[in-house]
């Protein structure tokens, strides 16, 4: 039986999470930041909410608002289209309910669950008597499924999800209702979700005003109340993340008098950094690009006639600066961020209402793209094209430092001693992501993953990821991260700006009562993994890309996978194939192999990459490759359980290329 995951998702649409990478030796003074209207004036003035999702498979973030789907061009324009949920008056969420990889919809109470074909036609209503005013997304028990807390007018319900879309109501209340708003996150340190409840402090009938809510969660759904000294406010906005670089998730709770952040000492206490910050709701993103998140306040009421949008950026230590931008003039009542016009830059859908008292004001809602001029890699990242479609996509351009350390020649040099390479550690996995900007490596007896992310002058130190898992891969294509989980099987989130979104769980014709894992995607798309732990037996599998998922996966056959085969990376022109094998002529329990492809497509037999990478330890794993080709990352495992990561020129793959006929 497979083992449960502990790992916790959020929002679809890529929203601000916890356990972003620290920052260090940031400037104090945060690069400019600019904004432009998209020219739109979208809906009726009734929009109390907006969600961006990518509904259709297509990679680009779609609206939804006024009970509606609109479509994105891909340019950031949208238009209305006919799929639409529930009433226009209440908001929808978005996640894969049911684990099949394609996102579903809760409306309304009603869970609405995707045919694969993007038509949303089952209907399953959730079992609670609560009627949802709003909801909040979130793994709550660590078991990798997309759990729910309802809101209603005047309470709320945490809803466990069984990883099929079935709920079941806990009676457990949070000590919210309709007007809250939650975050979750590793708040303490224990590598466990909790979750923050922010209350506005005019209360609906009947209730005494009261204090935001810490809970702190025991892995299986079950939560403790821990007292706080978050002072009383208005708090209808709150973003819950890593803002002064020390690795822990800090606190910024927005108000209409301003916004107030609160540091963590990292086991879960905070403290009022007395800031005083833009005043409204407010939504993260980091909109200038130097890699620490910036704050957009919707700084209307519903009974203004219209104030401005701000946007306070950040300078890296958790302290914040007006940038000076005052965006709009309307009641704006609601905000999402997310890359609307693929450039890579995080923007804004805001949505405005009327005056509710005097009906004035502008009422539409508005698209902010994100104009900010890109600072050092000017590549442009690449956005998924549509599943039935074969584009050219640009992708990011390679730039890497390797953390400032001298480059190895043809003898394997340990890589980052002391920061990725520690004692005591099986460190393995490590990958780069495709624009250099981001170093993601797994870790034993931890069982997670660890993010590193790349400034100006620096790297930051090594922090866990929100997602639960294990041995990534990304895709530059679809912006993608592929992942196991300790299970075994694999999941997927998008990736950009420091920020992942909520997991995504493969289907079951990748993820069956085997275990899946180590994954690689070729420029092509194709999914390598591998199946089945035992090194001996491991085999490697490839699926071709079908939608957002994959199709039936192939074994590699006998000449890669006899004698075991596991933890295969390919490269991107699937040229070549490195992988582990106990196979006979290793030199430890575990040798790195290569195949390469022939001109007909066929493997050829492997080869052992040779004694200077297969020695000095018990076993040498898990191999992979930096974007640019150049170094071959591997992982000496000695019997005491350490594992430190090496480093070594890939001529020793052209060596073992020439040592061959094809």
């Amino acid at each position: 039986m497979k083992k449960l995951s502990c790992c916790f998702g959020l929002l679809t649409a890529l929203l601000p999470v916890t356990n972003l990478p620290a920052q260090e030796n940031k400037t104090s003074t945060p690069a400019a930041v600019s904004f432009a209207d998209n020219g739109q004036k979208l809906g009726a003035g009734e929009s109390w909410y907006i969600q961006l999702v990518d509904i259709n498979g297509d990679g680009r973030l779609a609206a939804y608002f006024d009970g509606a789907i609109w479509l994105n061009d891909g340019q950031g324009h949208f238009t209305r289209s006919e799929l639409s949920f529930g009433p226009a008056n209440r908001p929808a969420y978005f996640a894969d309910f049911n684990g099949d990889g394609f996102v579903d919809v809760v409306c309304d109470n009603v869970v609405y669950l995707n045919d694969r074909r993007f038509h949303f036609s089952e209907k399953r209503r959730l079992p609670t008597d609560v009627i949802m005013a709003s909801a909040y997304l979130a793994d709550l028990n660590g078991d990798g499924a997309i759990d729910i807390i309802v809101a209603g007018p005047g309470e709320d319900r945490m809803l466990l999800n069984d990883g099929k879309g079935n709920f079941t109501d806990t009676g457990k209340s949070l000590g919210g209702w309709g007007q809250c708003t939650y975050a979750a996150g590793d708040i303490n340190g224990d590598g466990i979700a909790d979750v923050y409840v922010a209350i506005p402090h005019i209360p609906p009938p009947n209730m005494k005003p009261a204090r935001d809510k810490i809970w702190l969660g025991d892995g299986h759904g079950a939560f403790t109340e821990r007292d706080h000294n978050i002072q009383v406010g208005e708090h209808r906005g709150v973003v819950l993340a890593d803002l002064n670089g020390d690795g822990s998730p800090d606190l910024l709770v927005g108000d209409p008098r301003g916004a107030r952040v609160y540091f963590n000492d990292g086991k879960g206490n905070f403290t009022d950094s007395t800031q005083r910050l833009g005043k409204g709701g407010v939504v993260a993103g980091d909109f200038n690009g130097d890699g620490s998140l910036d704050m957009f306040f919707y700084d209307g009421k519903p009974t203004d006639n219209g104030k401005p949008n701000t946007v306070w950026l950040n300078d890296g230590k958790g302290r914040f600066t007006d940038s000076g931008l005052r965006l709009g003039n309307a009641n704006s009542v609601a905000a999402a961020v997310g890359d609307l016009n693929g450039d890579g830059k995080p923007d804004v859908f805001v949505a405005n209402v009327k005056n509710v008292i005097t009906k004035e004001g502008a009422g539409f809602n508005e698209v902010w793209l994100n104009t900010t001029a890109a600072a050092g890699n000017t590549a442009t990242p690449a956005v998924a094209a549509p599943p039935s479609t074969t584009v050219a996509t640009p992708l990011p351009s390679f730039v890497c430092d390797y953390l400032g350390e001298q480059s190895p020649g043809d003898e394997p040099q340990v890589f980052g001693r002391g920061v990725v390479s520690v004692d005591n550690k099986n460190t393995h996995a490590l990958r780069f992501s495709p624009d250099g900007r981001m170093l993601i490596f797994s870790r034993y007896p931890d069982g997670a993953s660890y993010c590193m992310a790349r400034t100006t002058n620096s790297w930051s130190n090594p922090v866990k990821t929100s997602f639960k898992g294990k041995e990534v891969a990304f895709d530059a294509a679809s912006k993608r991260l592929f992942y196991y989980d300790r299970g075994g099987d694999l999941f997927w989130v998008r990736y950009g700006d420091g920020v992942f979104s909520a997991p995504t769980k493969l289907n079951a014709k990748i993820n069956t009562q085997e275990t899946e894992y180590y994954p690689c995607v070729s420029a092509r798309g194709n999914l390598f993994f591998s199946r089945n732990d035992k090194w001996d037996q491991g085999r490697i599998m490839m699926a071709k890309p079908d939608g957002n998922d994959f199709a039936e996966p192939v074994d590699l056959g006998n000449l890669v996978n006899t004698g075991g085969a596991s933890h295969g990376f390919v490269s991107p022109d699937e040229s070549y194939l490195l992988f582990n094998s106990p196979r006979k002529g290793s030199y430890t329990k575990n040798d790195i192999w290569i195949s390469f492809r022939k001109k007909d497509g066929a493997w050829t037999e492997p080869v052992n990459l040779g004694k200077s990478i297969n020695r000095d330890a018990m076993a040498v794993l898990c191999p992979t490759v930096s974007p640019d080709g150049k170094y071959l990352f591997f992982t000496r495992l000695q019997e005491g359980g350490t594992g430190y990561v090496y480093w070594v020129s890939t001529r020793v793959i052209e060596n073992a290329r020439a040592s061959i006929k094809q």
